[in-house]
């Protein structure tokens, strides 16, 4: 499960993200974390493709630009089991 989504640094909101990402594929979802405190997000966010092949139809691009900005795509790691 965990090879199906990916992450990278992010500067707008979770709508635009899955309007964005919808293009390489269907999007289960799409999470993007704010702080409690300031009420802003974290700088990152989390799209799971349905598959393998979407998420590396997305990773294979060389840029993804939204509003304007240039952002970086990265593979998530799966977490490892502490128990």
């Amino acid at each position: 499960m965990a090879s199906r989504f990916q992450r990278w640094r992010i500067s707008w909101l979770e709508c635009e993200l899955r309007e964005h990402f919808a293009q390489f594929g269907h999007i289960r979802k799409c999470t993007v974390p704010f702080d409690k405190e300031t009420g802003f997000h974290r700088g990152m966010g989390w799209i799971h493709f349905s598959s393998e092949e979407e998420l590396q139809n997305a990773l294979q691009h060389d840029s993804h630009v939204i509003d304007g900005v240039k952002e970086s795509l990265f593979r998530d790691r799966p977490q490892r089991d502490i128990s």
